[in-house]
């Protein structure tokens, strides 16, 4: 008999490209800083490009030979500096370039802002064109820009949801799910990327973060399946605890894909 054939289908090579370029940045979440209409690189929104300008910046000001640095002495820099992206901010750029590989043209063009609505917001997106500063995870969840999706038709682009969770139930985090691995047409293996501090991180060890999801049964709910992350699962991943206390947990794609 044959062995069973495994196919993986993965991210575009433009989104792979993006989450290359930010390999190494800390994560960053606006909420603990308070900061309200600053630079996207500056709130946890800034694309790779413009974390970079930031960086270049604080470093010719501080005459600090950056690019000398080692790995963790940059990510230091970065952390000292607020310059981070959060959850939402690394699935808006990796989101954006899929759906233009896709031809679907970009995110700006496409997404609802259904909780964009106070004056301030308004302005800050029509004025300084805040795009992806007013894409909120829950931004990403409403019906107006995505749907659920079972576990059986899982793909590349399609993102898991967690909304009010942590122990106050103000929480709520992305992840996008880079490659799918399938055996004989059913998913088999799920692979996600995010930006993520766990409480074990300490002040400089978080930021963009893989981890993997094996299914056990493709007809149960992804909180059964088995989660792997930074070398843990159960209980001491700190991503499948943050899962199972949302008070909702889906899987989900564009309306446009």
């Amino acid at each position: 008999m044959a062995d069973a054939q495994s196919i993986a289908k993965t991210l575009s090579k433009e989104s792979l490209d993006v989450i290359a370029s930010f390999v190494g940045v800390p994560y960053y979440n606006n909420k603990h800083k308070q900061v309200r209409m600053g630079l996207r690189a500056l709130v946890g929104k800034g694309s790779p490009d413009e974390i970079a300008e930031e960086t270049l910046l604080y470093s010719l000001r501080e005459k600090v030979d950056f690019k000398s640095l080692l790995p963790e002495m940059k990510k230091k820099f970065l952390v000292e500096h607020n310059l981070g992206i959060d959850c939402s901010g690394l699935a808006y750029y990796i989101l954006d370039a899929e759906s233009a590989a896709r031809g679907k043209s970009h995110l700006r063009r496409l997404l609802s802002y259904p909780f964009a609505n106070s004056l301030l917001s308004r302005f800050g997106r029509l004025i300084r064109s805040r795009y992806s500063e007013n894409a909120s995870t829950r931004t990403f969840a409403h019906e107006s820009n995505s749907h659920e999706v079972a576990l059986l038709d899982v793909a590349p682009a399609d993102f898991i949801v967690m909304l009010e969770s942590g122990t106050n139930g103000q929480v709520n985090h992305i992840l996008i799910i880079t490659q799918v691995v399938s055996i004989e047409n059913v998913p088999n293996e799920i692979n996600y990327i995010h930006s993520i501090a766990w409480p074990a991180d300490g002040r400089f060890d978080h930021g963009i973060r893989e981890g993997k999801i094996a299914i056990k049964n493709i007809n149960h709910p992804l909180l059964d399946q088995t989660w792997l992350e930074a070398g843990k699962t159960g209980p001491e991943n700190f991503t499948y605890h943050k899962a199972g206390l949302a008070k909702s947990l889906s899987l989900r794609r564009l309306n446009w894909f």
